[in-house]
């Protein structure tokens, strides 16, 4: 039900919606991007209803000035080009607009099934009745209902753990502690989705939830230098990291090395680890 104080989107704004939609996820050989899931017609549902109705109408009415006065034609007959640079002249002088925009756009294309179908995604995991395995590769994904049986002539070889990933409530918090904190490197995002962390060879995804359920440890590796876990534990405290348990040994001559841990929690409460294998010393 719309609601009679919001002024309907003209039909220049509402044009110029499915163009800024279309920017923020164009068309390519897989689909016609946000205009294959309506996203325009979508989002002006959304705001009849009041849903962030205000910062919309000013977003729409700025960009269509700035289509007029840069280029002296209605935003929705530019060309990709030139809606792409519009887009960055918004991300500046109406960030709230932008990140709304984006957000709203990304989210509509990336909830829709048959977006996961075209680019081999299976669904979200079992926690939310989805499939188990939601976070991985889908390379040999092929359409099916949940429970089918699904048959293939290849063998299984596993190769290299390729990502893990966590869940998050705030994906600018994650940025801040895996990339400030952590010092791991921004590699992907899929905005108001899913960020990307390079670890060495690995990624480390983290997917926005409304919660953030019980996660498989995650260890990593600290050069086997003896008193060098300390200092890291210590670069955590005083980065106000919660280090559940400081430094120890848990085995030792195991293989020539003793193994050392210590625990830490991200913001959202994953449990994560250090975990270095430092030389045994040789008595005598």
């Amino acid at each position: 039900m719309t609601n009679p104080s919001i002024t309907p989107l003209i039909p220049d704004h509402l044009a110029a919606l499915a163009a800024l939609a279309n920017g923020i996820i164009p068309a390519d050989e897989i689909d016609a991007g946000a205009a294959e899931v309506s996203a325009a017609a979508r989002l002006d549902e959304k705001i009849q209803n009041g849903v962030n109705a205000a910062i919309y109408q000013q977003g729409l009415a700025t960009a269509a000035t700035l289509a007029q006065e840069k280029h002296g034609r209605p935003l929705a007959k530019l060309t990709p080009a030139e809606i792409h640079e519009l887009i960055a002249t918004l991300r500046d002088r109406l960030p709230a607009f932008f990140k709304q925009l984006r957000l709203d756009v990304s989210a509509l294309y990336l909830s829709d099934p048959g977006v996961w179908q075209r680019i081999g995604f299976p669904g979200p995991s079992t926690a939310t009745g989805g499939y188990p395995d939601f976070d991985q590769p889908q390379t040999n994904m092929v359409p099916r209902q949940k429970g089918a049986t699904v048959a293939t002539n290849e063998s299984l070889k596993l190769g290299p753990i390729d990502q893990i990933g966590l869940s998050c409530t705030d994906l600018d918090e994650a940025e801040r502690f895996y990339s400030d904190v952590l010092g791991l490197r921004l590699s992907g995002d899929v905005p108001g989705t899913m960020k990307f962390f390079t670890c060495d060879r690995m990624n480390i995804v983290l997917f926005k939830g409304d919660s953030v359920p019980p996660n498989s440890v995650i260890y990593f590796r600290v050069q086997g230098e003896p008193g060098l876990i300390e200092k890291k534990a210590a670069l955590l405290k005083s980065s106000g990291v919660k280090v559940e348990s400081d430094p120890h040994v848990i085995a030792r001559n195991w293989n020539g090395f003793d193994v050392w841990l210590a625990f830490f929690r991200d913001p959202f409460g994953n449990l994560l680890a250090l975990k270095s294998d430092v030389p045994t010393k040789k008595m005598g």
